[in-house]
């Protein structure tokens, strides 16, 4: 390993802790700008409208949050780490961040109710697998990636 790898694994380990802190301050403004006040107005509706947004409504509003955001953040991780090695300390390094923030996010995430019930927790399993997919497709797409710097 030369210098010059050195130098760019620790520059991508510093990058990485950069995107996953932007990451962390978009969810939270997501979070409250927007996801709370759509799971307030969710949790004053009838069983019935809950049972078909949910059902309906909510699987595609998943779907299409999943897919757009993690689409968005597989781009960026591609455009922005392409430059630095892919070498067994930089992916373990990354897999290990996301995580670390994964588990982060999702205490934030569970700290937020007041009072618990079983939509709440629905809710919160949906945001959990949420927070899960963004930080985890930030870093695997240096796993598909089999060249090494």
């Amino acid at each position: 390993m030369t210098a010059k790898n050195i130098f760019l694994s620790i520059a991508y380990v510093l990058v990485v802790l950069f995107v996953l802190s932007i990451v962390n301050f978009a969810f939270i403004y997501l979070l409250n700008g927007l996801v709370l006040d759509m799971f307030n107005w969710f949790n004053g509706q009838s069983f019935i409208i809950k049972l078909l947004v949910l059902f309906i409504g909510g699987s595609l509003l998943i779907g299409l949050m999943f897919n757009v955001f993690t689409g968005i953040a597989a781009f960026i991780s591609e455009w922005i780490f392409n430059f630095f090695p892919k070498n067994a300390f930089t992916i373990w390094t990354s897999l290990i961040l996301a995580v670390i923030n994964a588990f982060y996010l999702m205490i934030k995430l569970w700290q937020t109710p007041n009072e618990f019930n079983f939509w709440v927790v629905i809710e919160l399993i949906i945001m959990t697998l949420f927070v899960w997919s963004l930080n985890l497709a930030l870093v695997m797409t240096n796993f598909g990636d089999k060249r090494k710097n």
